[in-house]
């Protein structure tokens, strides 16, 4: 109760940051918006870039947004985990309330785009597969932090966005990486991977539902998804949210695990 307590006074002073953060989230959508609008349809072939770059840009401003909820303040978390504090509370509030930050942070990112951008289908179709990419990013920010000195936490989190989201994530790249073999499993660890068809999918599915034209490209790619190990067996709205969710679930508990097993010099 008091880790709580204390973590939310915290909370209520960080308010000055966090407008900092939002200015710069906004003009990050704006000028994606700005380049993708008109291009975000079933019927363009830039779609499937688009959503990538969208989707990765999300990852990565939450994920380094993130690093902050446990790299800072580690000399006084040592000394008082070395009291005897609970370490699975101090986690706890920690994570909690960093929740906020993750929605607000993801929320204020997709509204801007979506509303600069238009794209023909509801809201929620973009932000369900946003969010989720949102939380499990954050997560990966957790489990970065945890293990290595905040002087290097940046420099990793960028280098792993860039390459699970950027270069393994590329949607373009599908069809190679998706061999059943090694490289699939690799792919596995990549957010976009997961996110992108869910949007994709419905995209498709709303210009089919409308009879409009949906570019060649497009559906080759969706057909690229569904050669995957699964083999088309399951939806892939429900395959990427199972998959995305349990991501967040195991990269936090690994988190709660590094913080808890690392550095134990330091905390005694």
């Amino acid at each position: 109760c008091i880790v709580l307590q204390r973590r939310f006074a915290m909370f209520m002073r960080e308010s000055r940051r966090r407008m900092v953060d939002l200015g710069l989230v906004s003009l990050c959508s704006c000028g994606i918006g700005a380049m993708h609008r008109g291009s975000m349809g079933a019927n363009s072939a830039d779609f499937p870039g688009n959503l990538h770059m969208f989707l990765m840009g999300l990852a990565l401003l939450t994920a380094v947004s993130s690093l902050k909820v446990f790299g800072e303040g580690r000399p006084m978390f040592w000394r008082e985990s070395s009291t005897g504090i609970s370490v699975a509370a101090f986690f706890t509030a920690r994570a909690l309330g960093n929740i906020f930050d993750v929605l607000l942070l993801c929320s204020t990112y997709v509204l801007i785009y979506f509303s600069v951008t238009r794209p023909p289908v509801p809201y929620m179709d973009c932000f369900i597969p946003s969010i989720l990419v949102a939380f499990a990013a954050s997560s990966w920010g957790y489990l970065i932090s945890t293990l290595i000195s905040p002087q290097n936490a940046m420099t990793a989190t960028v280098m792993f966005i860039l390459v699970g989201c950027g270069i393994l994530g590329n949607p373009y790249k599908a069809k190679d990486l998706l061999d059943g073999g090694a490289k699939e499993a690799m792919l596995s660890l990549s957010l976009v991977r997961w996110a992108l068809p869910m949007t994709l999918a419905r995209s498709i599915e709303a210009a089919e539902e409308d009879s409009e034209c949906v570019d060649v490209s497009v559906l080759l790619l969706r057909q690229n998804y569904y050669n995957d190990i699964f083999e088309g067996k399951y939806n892939k709205w429900n395959q990427g949210l199972v998959a995305l969710v349990g991501t967040t679930l195991l990269v936090t508990i690994a988190a709660f695990l590094g913080l808890k097993f690392t550095n134990r010099h330091k905390q005694v």
